[in-house]
């Protein structure tokens, strides 16, 4: 490992102990053959915990409103979904399309929407709100 990479790793883990909060996810999977299907649990990747940093699209960038505008039209992240944002080797397995992810926070639940990639030891998960039963 390279000077850089450990620095990466470094940047990486303070970025969580300062920006992160608990999630949790419940891997999903459909019945083999059935692109149809209903998602269900998937017995091959067990729930987990991780620590990632959570990302509002809709969020205020400035909530004491310096910006001129009138409370709650501040300026907005530009995006169209949440994400969360973690350390790779935080979970044991990737993140799959359906996977469902808890914000412990809020205890609000979301379905993965894409998996986003590893860029520096890190990955970037957009989420949608889940509907319905889990």
């Amino acid at each position: 490992m390279s000077f850089f990479d450990t620095a990466i790793a470094a940047s990486g883990a303070v970025h969580d102990i300062v920006l992160g909060e608990t999630f949790s996810i419940e891997p999903k999977t459909k019945k083999p053959g059935d692109p149809d299907a209903r998602f269900i649990a998937d017995p091959a990747r067990p729930a987990q915990t991780f620590v990632g940093v959570w990302t509002d699209p809709q969020a205020d960038i400035s909530p004491t409103n310096r910006t001129g505008h009138p409370a709650g039209e501040g300026a907005k992240f530009d995006g169209t979904k949440p994400t969360v944002d973690f350390q790779t080797d935080a979970l044991p397995y990737p993140p799959l399309i359906g996977d469902v992810i808890t914000r412990t926070k809020t205890s609000d639940r979301f379905t993965v929407a894409d998996p986003g990639d590893d860029s520096f030891g890190r990955s970037t998960v957009a989420l949608t709100a889940a509907k319905g039963r889990s």
